[in-house]
């Protein structure tokens, strides 16, 4: 803290250095700091007050100061000042929107303005005053009150108003780390530029105690933080007892620590009785009041005026609960030590003794505590508690309350085989650690089974035994409390999802087993997952309800296969699971399957007695049509030989185009059981470059590309014939004899502009049919023959063949 020094002048000038020099040589000055003048002289500003918050030692504080002036202040251009103590920490900037000027009553108010006008400063200016210039003083000048349209003169402060200035805690300010010696209070200095005259306003910033913890009990350590008192001291922690402020020879001293160069300090003690007073700690005379005292005299003194008893922090102190071991069984040993409880009370007439929601009852009936309020007990941890983690409630009756500590039950054991299981799948179970002859499953007895917190098909408490559980018969505990069944998972809602449940089984004693168990993930597998309609398809799956032939089974539900295309659901194939809850078998592809397309399989089986299906799914895709020419490119009477896959089987192949013309061979084409088909076309004469050659057949389209290309160079390419007779342009083929019958049989054209057949045939009896009366070159025919023989330059086979007339 800071001396200060009040500095005049009224001597001689020589006379008071020589006498000063003189003292000073004699040690009778002190050096020091010397603090700024404050003016008296003039008008001052009236009623002054401030006030920091929070006032904590060293704390960013929000700030007000209110007065009274006596003088208008005349908006920007006068001016507040108020300055601060040295050992306020003010920031050398300010933003002003962190500051407010508000006034009672300003000049030229609206009609609408009412009550008190707030405004931001204009500006904040911050200096340091004193010798060093260490003293802050903030000047503000005065904003337009009020802003708004509401009030469109500029408005001043009109003489007479209350003045409040807010400095934010986002301002900057910070309050001293020290409080002032013994009783004293801050005071800041507030004045006009028209009533230059200063102002006090004193605020406090108490020294402060701070305790770690409000309460404990025998061996804890308490830490006790001090603010706001005199740097490089010693201060001494004391127990208060009777909370004046002074410490008495009969007071315990509790702990001491040097205060640092930020005026705290830091002290520690464990708690103990004596000194301490077990209970709240608030008797009188004898509470539990922690304070503190420096080297220069200063602690919390409730007969001064800035301080109260209240400021005394109190420190109750309980009865301390141990409990060991933390861990425990049920039918398991447990040792309770109680210290500075109420003396001389047996357990028995606690007013609290708990465990969970049981009672403790010590083993000894007789256990009380001693005159100090201590003592160790044992009891045996008792059945009806859940496993995991309780709580032990003691309270003895007066002094301490009640004392909590938590226990973890671990519960009965239960080990399972297997230890992951679908329904209607048989489980051994072995338990250990359950009550001793005890049953479980009997009809009407407390025993309870349940699955994921259900019982349904197993057994309730009080409820009827459950068929599922070593085959429709109760089991009783052995002596030690073991015993071992079968049980046969349920069917329903709650087994039927997958993942983790909690099996509980819990004996007729009231003494339960948690474990783990685990429902297989179900699972469905088509493969191939790609294949054409009508293809066989594979299916395999697990998870599902296993065949079981044991008591208390349930008939083992059937797993249809859905095929689902749009929205048309085909049942495929029907599976049973295996004892271990597979499936396997296969499928077609049904032949209405829209082709291309992704379709739902789905393996769907029913709860029994229920009408709840549990549907597991996969995704199966039938693939485009697809068609395939050899070869790809090709100038007009080029041979194509064309393959195509993918279609619907046994089809007649509705369009087969090159370009826009059909060139459906004669006969049409269809498709095999594979849904493919094969053909072999000429290409007629058509503009070169890429031509589209399309198939379709029962609704399904599949393209490919043909390039159609220049006819190689020839030394002269003769002239279409002209129309001729078709005896006439056949004639070489009908001549020919084989076996006495013209090679010629027949002779088809198909029209593009008609789109209609016709045919010739040599045979005199069939004269009357005959449409294809004549023909012309460039034409494309299709000429059946008996055997193998040159036309007009090509080279026909036997069967079918397909030219262009020359």
């Amino acid at each position: 803290m800071k001396t200060k020094i009040g500095m005049t002048f009224g001597l001689a000038l020589m006379l008071v250095v020589g006498v000063m020099a003189t003292m000073l040589a004699l040690g009778m000055f002190a050096t020091g700091l010397v603090e700024a003048g404050h003016s008296t002289s003039g008008t001052s500003v009236t009623s002054p007050t401030a006030a920091a918050s929070p006032n904590d030692p060293g704390a960013a504080t929000k700030m007000t100061f209110t007065f009274v002036t006596g003088v208008k202040l005349d908006a920007l251009t006068d001016t507040i000042i108020i300055e601060f103590d040295d050992d306020v920490e003010v920031p050398t900037v300010i933003d002003p929107s962190t500051v407010t000027i508000s006034a009672s009553a300003i000049t030229n108010a609206g009609t609408d303005v009412t009550g008190t006008a707030v405004n931001n400063p204009l500006d904040v200016t911050v200096t340091l005053v004193g010798t060093p210039k260490d003293e802050p003083v903030v000047t503000l000048t005065v904003p337009d009150m009020d802003s708004s349209t509401s009030s469109p003169s500029l408005n001043s402060i009109l003489a007479g108003a209350t003045v409040t200035v807010i400095f934010r805690q986002t301002a900057g300010l910070i309050n001293p780390t020290e409080s002032k010696d013994g009783n004293s209070s801050f005071a800041a200095h507030l004045s006009t530029n028209e009533e230059p005259g200063e102002a006090d306003a004193s605020y406090h910033i108490p020294r402060q105690i701070l305790l770690s913890s409000a309460d404990g009990e025998r061996g804890k350590t308490i830490t006790v933080t001090g603010k706001g008192f005199e740097n490089s001291t010693t201060a001494t922690v004391w127990r208060d007892a009777n909370q004046d402020g002074a410490r008495d020879a009969t007071e315990t001293t509790l702990a001491s620590a040097l205060v640092g160069s930020d005026n705290i300090f830091v002290a520690t003690f464990v708690m103990s009785s004596p000194p301490f007073a077990v209970g709240p700690g608030t008797t009188t005379n004898d509470a539990n009041a922690i304070n503190a005292i420096d080297g220069e005299d200063n602690r919390i003194n409730p007969s001064d005026s800035n301080y109260s008893s209240s400021d005394i922090p109190i420190l109750g102190y309980q009865g301390k609960l141990n409990v060991t071991p933390t861990t425990a069984s049920i039918g398991d040993t447990v040792t309770i030590e109680l210290s500075d409880f109420d003396p001389n009370t047996l357990v028995t007439n606690f007013s609290k003794r708990t465990i969970g929601t049981q009672t403790i009852t010590p083993t000894s009936s007789s256990a009380t505590t001693d005159g100090n309020g201590d003592l160790t007990f044992d009891f045996v941890i008792p059945n009806g508690l859940p496993a995991g983690k309780v709580t032990i409630n003691i309270d003895t009756g007066t002094l301490s309350g009640n004392e909590a500590k938590d226990i973890t039950i671990t519960g009965a054991v239960l080990l399972l085989t297997p230890s992951e299981v679908v329904p209607n799948q048989t489980l051994t179970i072995i338990g250990s650690g359950f009550s001793t002859s005890e049953t479980i499953n009997a009809a009407s007895d407390d025993s309870l089974i349940s699955i994921g917190g259900d019982t349904t098909d197993l057994k309730a408490v009080d409820g009827s035994k459950s068929d599922k559980f070593n085959e429709n018969a109760s089991v009783t505990t052995d002596n030690g409390g073991n015993w071992s069944s079968s049980l046969i998972i349920p069917v329903n809602t709650t087994t039927t999802t997958t993942g983790t449940l909690q099996l509980k089984v819990k004996d007729n004693g009231g003494r339960e087993g948690l474990v783990e168990l685990s429902i297989s993930e179900r699972t469905l597998v088509i493969d191939p997952v790609l294949s054409r309609v009508g293809t066989v398809v594979n299916v395999t799956g697990s998870g599902y309800p296993a065949d079981n032939t044991k008591s208390g089974a349930e008939t083992t539900p059937s797993v249809s296969i859905r095929y689902v295309v749009g929205s048309t659901t085909n049942t495929v194939a029907t599976l049973t699971a295996d004892a271990a809850g597979n499936i396997a078998g296969s499928f077609k592809v049904p032949l209405g399957a829209t082709i291309p397309s992704t379709n739902s399989v789905r393996a769907v089986y029913t709860i029994p007695g229920t009408s709840t299906e549990i549907t597991t799914s996969s995704v199966h895709d039938v693939p485009e049509a697809t068609l395939t020419i050899d070869p790809v490119s090709g100038p007009p009477g080029t041979t194509i030989n064309i393959t195509a896959n993918g279609f619907k089987t046994f089809s007649t192949v509705s369009t087969l185009e090159l370009g826009d013309i059909d060139v459906r061979p004669a006969p049409v084409p269809s498709t095999d059981d594979n849904g493919s088909f094969s053909a072999t076309l000429l290409v007629p004469q058509l503009n070169t470059g890429a031509q589209t050659v399309k198939a379709t057949v029962s609704g399904t389209t599949a393209s490919v590309s043909f390039t159609v290309t220049e006819a190689a160079a020839v030394a002269a390419t003769p002239e279409p014939s002209a129309e001729q007779t078709s005896e006439v342009a056949f004639a070489t083929l009908i001549d020919n004899d084989i076996d006495g019958n013209p090679n010629l049989i027949s002779v088809f054209l198909f029209d593009n502009a008609t789109q209609e057949w016709s045919s010739f045939d040599p045979d005199p009896d069939f004269a009357e049919f005959n449409d294809l009366t004549t023909v012309s070159g460039g034409k494309i025919v299709w000429v059946r023959v008996r055997s193998a023989q040159d036309f007009n330059g090509e080279a026909l086979v036997e069967g079918w063949n397909q030219i262009v007339m020359p």
